[in-house]
């Protein structure tokens, strides 16, 4: 059986249908593309946020040891460009003569990077500010030139006060996974095998399971807003059990719903679009009340 892969009108024939297929059909046809998913709950490993992250400068250069860190594909998005931002700082320091002051200087710099999602936690969320702690510590041989920079973690303001990520409500952290996400304007790109940093802002499809899990209705639509607003210049892909997800939708964006659906276990878990006669009844809900409504009430999950 043979695989057929249509792009921009072109047709391409493959008479294998492996795993590595589409891979193979990227990299032939010079197309790149960075992918971010965004899981239920809170990562596993979250460095800056829920722990700590410390680096070390050594006389090899480059701490391989967060290396692996980089190539996860469980690490987060936001993180790894942390990462990268602050070890990259390091290296430029190791022709210098280095410092205590010339290395605090240069993580002062870096703690900046923030600012990239500051406005959108203030406006999507109940984070008022975020900071890093500046109590950090650095650590310098002055034979080998070697430095290491300890405790370098996230704060959050909320009512006024300041707390660390453990502090927060469950749906308040799950705000704030989504959104640094999704809204961090990274430049790195990474796969299994290497990494790198991109001139411009890197292009990305997001997939995002139920973002609904642990978020207080009103703050799902607020969230959902962003999403909106964030999927205008890039590709955003929601799974959802929430009717309320559906009420962010205009009448003409209608195609934008696509309904999963199984008709025997054999055939598995398809997709499809809404038909004419549904979205018809889909814009009668939207004049009177809400698009969830049609979900809820309606025959729209035959």
């Amino acid at each position: 059986m043979e695989t057929i892969i249509f792009l921009n009108d072109k047709k391409f024939e493959y008479e294998d249908k492996s795993e590595k297929l589409l891979d193979r059909f990227l990299r032939e046809n010079n197309i790149s593309i960075a992918s971010t998913l965004i899981k239920h709950g809170l990562p596993k490993y979250y460095y800056f946020v829920d722990s700590p992250f410390s680096f070390k400068i050594d006389k090899d250069g480059f701490p391989y040891e967060i290396a692996s860190f980089l190539f996860d594909s469980d690490t987060p998005y936001f993180i790894k460009n942390l990462m990268v931002s602050f070890v990259f700082s390091g290296l430029s320091l190791k022709s210098k003569n280095i410092d205590l002051k010339t290395v605090r200087k240069s993580v002062l710099e870096n703690l900046n990077c923030l600012d990239k999602i500051r406005s959108l936690l203030t406006m999507y969320s109940p984070i008022e500010d975020i900071r890093f702690n500046k109590n950090f510590n650095i650590f310098i041989e002055k034979e080998t030139k070697e430095f290491t920079v300890n405790n370098l973690f996230i704060e959050f303001k909320i009512q006024g006060s300041w707390h660390p990520f453990g502090n927060l409500s469950d749906g308040t952290k799950r705000l704030f996974y989504i959104i640094s996400e999704v809204g961090f304007p990274g430049k790195l790109r990474s796969s299994q095998n290497s990494f790198g940093m991109n001139k411009e802002e890197t292009k990305r499809t997001i997939l995002i399971e139920e973002p609904e899990l642990g978020v207080h209705p009103h703050q799902l639509m607020s969230l959902m807003n962003f999403l909106k607003e964030e999927s205008r210049n890039k590709q955003i892909i929601v799974t959802s059990h929430s009717p309320i997800a559906l009420d962010v939708l205009d009448e003409n964006e209608l195609d934008r719903i696509i309904i999963a659906y199984s008709e025997n276990r054999k055939e598995g878990t398809k997709l499809r679009h809404l038909e004419n006669e549904e979205k018809e009844k889909a814009i009668a809900y939207l004049e009177e009340d809400y698009l969830s409504d049609y979900w809820k009430y309606s025959d729209l999950e035959k």
